[in-house]
């Protein structure tokens, strides 16, 4: 088994976690969150819905993105 790391896949890559040296190459854009894999609080959840308001438009603009955003937008659907 080895770490999953992104480097320049993708135009946005928008982590919930992230550790020093590690994340996407510098063409792209990079938003960090840090929420727990836990139950969230308010503001934790006011944060994840802006993440998937940030995410839905960049990827109708044709922007590449990973798996992670699009089950952040799915689980978001009202």
């Amino acid at each position: 088994m080895r770490p999953a790391v992104v480097e320049d896949e993708f135009d946005l890559v928008i982590s919930l976690f992230t550790r020093t040296g590690h994340g996407p190459g510098p063409r792209a854009e990079h938003i960090v969150a840090d929420i727990p894999d836990a139950e969230l609080t308010a503001g934790q959840l006011h944060t994840v819905q802006r993440l998937a308001r940030t995410a839905g438009p960049a990827l109708d603009s044709g922007l590449t993105a990973g798996p992670d955003i699009a089950a952040l937008l799915v689980g978001l659907d009202p």
